[in-house]
């Protein structure tokens, strides 16, 4: 009898632990609707900067995906061609968990219709002048027997001399047409139309000199043309050269559409260096902007502080951590207590006040 208890404690002990899911299954359900409630269809549906799906002519998306649990995914939004959203609508933040529903609803604006542009009178073409034909040698007759004297030869001309080198100093900076300044206005208005642009626009962009006096602008365009396609690497690389130097080096408005691209990389401490700059400058944006700039101030905060508690060894953390509540405090006071995002907003307070206990 003894032994057999002790045979049936040993396969007790032996039995494994049960295992702990390290990935869970997310469904991202997205309902896409314009300003008067119409579906909006061909929204394109973005997890951290890949085409997930697009939407359908109810202007819905469902789909299924695995992803680590703990981990953050950045699920975006590009409005189609006729439509336009601000960035504040079409991104979000979230966490995994063990069977999360990602349940995101955006209204989009309606762009203006484009002016008509007038018609121009197509001239026909010209008649090509046809080349005159090449000179005939003379022949000049005597009274002896006919001998053809040829045409003689024409002087060889002197071999070109090289022109002097002219001394060396700074490059010219090219104006006008020659580095599509004169063009830029054209480009917006077709990526405001149409939401694309030809790839000989994109390259014209991509070229424009530093020193040129719209290179900032260009940048915008650009990194506007990159959001819109998904492409964030493009967009963080237009939006750098855009504040490198400048009137838009301190723009807070450049400055959060950068930062935001650093979040969608990944790059948190980028982001976040980024967002200290456009904090100083915070009161010059516009109330919808403003309110973007407190949400992701208070995502990548936070994201830092998980990055922290993850590590081996790390210091005190209560500090930092009720600097993160603060943020997420003070977007639920712009925000709202009661509306959608303020509950949000509410349930990372909970959260992370869960987190300042333990610590």
């Amino acid at each position: 009898m003894l032994r057999v208890l002790v045979v049936l404690l040993f396969v007790a002990c032996a039995e494994p632990a049960p295992d702990i899911p390290s990935a869970a299954d997310v469904r991202v359900s997205v309902e896409v609707a314009g300003p008067d409630g119409e579906p909006v269809e061909s929204t394109r549906v973005f997890v951290d900067g890949r085409l997930f799906g697009v939407t359908d002519m109810d202007g819905r998306f469902v789909g299924d995906l695995q992803a680590e649990v703990g981990a953050t995914l950045m699920v975006d939004l590009v409005a189609p061609a006729g439509y336009r959203a601000l960035e504040v609508d079409t991104r979000r933040m979230v966490k995994v968990e063990p069977s999360l529903v990602v349940d995101y609803r955006a209204t989009l604006r309606r762009d203006a219709p484009p002016a008509t542009p007038p018609e121009r009178e197509i001239q026909p073409p010209e008649p090509e002048t046809p080349a005159p034909p090449p000179p005939r040698a003379r022949i000049r007759r005597t009274r002896a027997p006919s001998v053809a004297v040829s045409t003689p030869k024409p002087p060889r001309e002197p071999a070109p001399t090289a022109a002097p080198a002219l001394p060396a100093g700074p490059a010219p900076v090219a104006t006008g047409d020659a580095n599509g300044c004169e063009r830029l206005d054209d480009i917006r208005g077709d990526l405001e139309r149409t939401g694309w642009l030809q790839r000989g626009d994109v390259a014209l962009l991509e070229a424009m000199p530093e020193r040129a006096p719209c290179h900032g602008e260009a940048q915008r365009v650009r990194a506007s043309y990159c959001f819109r396609i998904g492409d964030h690497t493009c967009r963080a690389e237009a939006l750098e050269a855009a504040t490198r130097r400048g009137r838009l080096r301190h723009d807070p408005r450049v400055l959060l559409s950068l930062a935001e691209a650093y979040a969608r990389q990944r790059r948190y401490p980028d982001a976040d260096r980024t967002m200290r700059r456009v904090e100083r400058r915070i009161t010059a944006l516009r109330p919808v902007r403003r309110v973007a700039a407190y949400r992701l101030s208070a995502e990548l905060a936070e994201a830092a502080i998980e990055q922290a508690l993850g590590a081996d060894e790390h210091g005190p953390m209560g500090p930092s951590v009720t600097r993160v509540i603060d943020k997420w405090t003070r977007y639920r006071t712009v925000v709202g207590a009661g509306s959608a995002p303020g509950a949000v907003a509410t349930r990372r307070i909970e959260r992370l006040q869960r987190v300042l206990e333990t610590l």
